[in-house]
């Protein structure tokens, strides 16, 4: 309905990616994903600084966007893109 999707006041929420992080099986997909060819190949970003960061401790709670990341070469990956 145009009275939800024209409202002005929407706010967005934070995910608890550092705490998701901690899981074996969360760690697992993102050393999957950054060490990935296609990880490495993006030229969206600079793989071998983001590999850092994203494995680094506690990189979602020193503001840095991990999540985002994460997501962004997930659906890369889903849909086969791999010129970025």
């Amino acid at each position: 309905p145009h009275r939800i999707i024209d409202n002005e006041r929407k706010i967005g929420f934070g995910v608890p990616f550092d705490d998701w992080l901690s899981s074996p099986s969360l760690k697992a997909l993102v050393q999957r994903l950054v060490s990935s060819p296609r990880f490495r190949a993006c030229g969206l970003w600079r793989a071998d600084k983001l590999q850092t960061r994203l494995l680094a401790a506690q990189a979602a709670r020193r503001g840095f966007p991990a999540w985002r990341f994460v997501v962004t070469a997930l659906w890369l990956e889903e849909f086969g893109i791999a010129n970025a």
